[in-house]
């Protein structure tokens, strides 16, 4: 059976546990990642070859979420994204269609609801799609 591997990356330890919370009751299998330095995240994620999906805040101290994502498309990585963030700017919401991974954006405060149901969507995908590269 596939456990997905999901990153939370953000800065604020707060929303980690929220997050934590939301991924539990989804009832899907996962492992879990967690950092607050983004530049540590992106270490691990380059090191990583199995899929996983990522829950990515934006605004960040040294490296924000948009530097992120540029990183990881240099290195040619494109897990699903799930952009986090209490940002909602017009130029926040043109940046995020320039990056095809991400999947989808949740507004801070997080109404609970609407992100279980965005987190256990983009899991139970990401575990059909590794069943089908497996049989393929």
């Amino acid at each position: 059976m596939f456990n997905p591997t999901v990153y939370i990356v953000d800065d604020c330890s707060i929303n980690h546990l929220f997050l934590k919370m939301f991924l539990n009751e989804t009832k899907v299998d996962f492992h879990l990642r967690a950092f607050l330095d983004p530049e540590m995240g992106i270490k691990q994620l380059l090191a990583e070859a199995k899929p996983c999906l990522i829950i990515l805040d934006i605004n960040m101290p040294n490296l924000n979420g948009w530097d992120f994502l540029n990183v990881l498309k240099s290195h040619s990585v494109y897990h699903p994204v799930v952009v986090a963030s209490s940002s909602n700017t017009v130029d926040d919401m043109q940046h995020l269609k320039l990056h095809q991974k991400v999947v989808s954006y949740i507004q801070k405060p997080f109404n609970r609801n609407r992100i279980v149901r965005i987190l256990k969507e983009q899991l139970l995908l990401l575990g059909k799609n590794e069943i089908l590269i497996a049989k393929s």
